[in-house]
């Protein structure tokens, strides 16, 4: 073999190690799937194969991967479909994130963030803001956090992210909180002939007022506008305006501060752990905070609905905008039925079944700041709804 040859080996082993080392999330396995995401300018192609000739796809800059294999040239990676599928194919090995870690970290300082490397400015990272680290590519680092409601892709520079976010001590350790599920004493709903959908609604919604969780620590209930907290009742009868520390609860918190957690996200999210900074948030121009993670009364309707029929039948809408809407047909009263949709321009919540003469609903609600199952004098509930049957369903 002559010298030119051998060189050439070595120098393709040393790229082959530093790829491969570059693209590892900490692991005790070597062997284990890793996660990380891409970091171009634009969509990145698929390919079917190695080569990279066969174009199969595109994904975006957000995506989950998981990286099967990494060669200089291209690797085979894995990655979800917008339907939930799982995709196989091959991308350019330099698109893909090095570094990645996925370790949540705070802010030090506002940071100013961009949509892409050399791109447009994003806004700015707030101080004290949660930051999940997903991977660095020179002088940029991506990062995830929560705005809006949602979780929100960006980069700041690698500068930025060394000297006021993975500085060494400042990554964050919350404490985690235990789940379980309470007993349901509420109506029977499920020996009244409904519809599979309906009950799948009905037993969704169950599950988000029924949810019995240990709060890791203290951390405000939800605040209106004006700064005036709820009271949220404990397990043990106490009553406070905010959730504390050690003391059990029964259903998802109320939030129209960050309202998408259904009981399953709420789950993972005190089992990944919190803390009160990372629960708290400003709703309105009030200066108090108010809880920053949980679910409002429209969404409630809507995860329950949604995943009975799939969040593809479905569009979530806020209150104002349900009565209105193509989802929903009016009814009278006298045809009411186990998981109907009770409508007024300020709430929204399902009905259960009845209680004597009153009405048993399911909902989220910002009077006791959370999730719960209630019982309302019928003329209460006639007087200041309207009653409404998801199309979604068919009977």
């Amino acid at each position: 073999m002559t010298m030119k040859k051998t060189f050439q080996k070595l120098i393709t082993a040393i790229l082959l190690f530093s790829i491969s080392a570059g693209i590892q999330t900490v692991s005790s396995s070597a062997a284990a799937v890793t996660k990380c995401y891409t970091i171009h300018t634009g969509n990145t192609t698929v390919f079917k194969n190695k080569s990279l000739t066969k174009k199969y796809a595109a994904i975006h800059d957000s995506d989950e991967l998981s990286v099967k294999s990494a060669g200089t040239k291209s690797s085979k990676i894995t990655w979800k479909s917008k339907k939930g599928k799982i995709k196989t194919g091959y991308i350019r090995t330099s698109a893909i994130l090095k570094n990645t870690t996925g370790k949540t970290y705070t802010a030090k300082k506002k940071i100013k963030a961009y949509q892409r490397p050399n791109g447009l400015p994003y806004g700015n990272i707030p101080s004290k803001q949660k930051v999940t680290v997903l991977g660095t590519s020179g002088k940029y680092t991506q990062i995830r956090y929560s705005a809006g409601g949602s979780s929100r892709y960006a980069f700041i520079t690698t500068d930025n992210a060394k000297k006021y976010v993975t500085a060494k001590g400042n990554s964050s350790k919350p404490a985690s909180g235990s789940v379980s599920y309470a007993p349901y004493k509420g109506v029977r709903y499920n020996n009244q002939g409904l519809s599979k959908a309906r009950l799948a609604a009905l037993n969704k919604a169950k599950k988000m007022v029924t949810i019995r969780w240990k709060a890791p620590c203290s951390f405000p209930t939800w605040a209106d506008g004006n700064g005036t907290f709820s009271e949220a009742a404990a397990e043990d009868g106490s009553r406070s305006r905010r959730f504390v520390a050690g003391k059990t609860y029964t259903g998802v918190p109320y939030s129209m501060a960050d309202h998408s957690y259904d009981n399953t996200a709420w789950a993972s999210l005190l089992k990944k752990g919190i803390t009160k900074k990372s629960m708290t948030a400003k709703f309105g121009t009030n200066p108090k905070a108010g809880t920053a993670k949980g679910i409002d009364c429209s969404y409630f309707v809507y995860q329950a609905l949604g995943s009975a029929v799939g969040f593809d039948k479905i569009e979530y809408q806020v209150t104002t905008t349900m009565q209105n809407s193509r989802y929903y047909k009016k009814i009278k009263w006298g045809k009411i039925k186990p998981g109907d949709v009770l409508i007024s321009p300020q709430h929204t919540m399902l009905y259960v079944g009845t209680v004597g003469s009153n009405y048993a609903i399911f909902e989220a609600s910002s009077y006791e700041s959370k999730c719960s199952y209630k019982v309302y004098p019928k003329e209460y509930v006639t007087s200041s709804y309207s009653c409404y049957k998801f199309k979604g369903f068919s009977d």
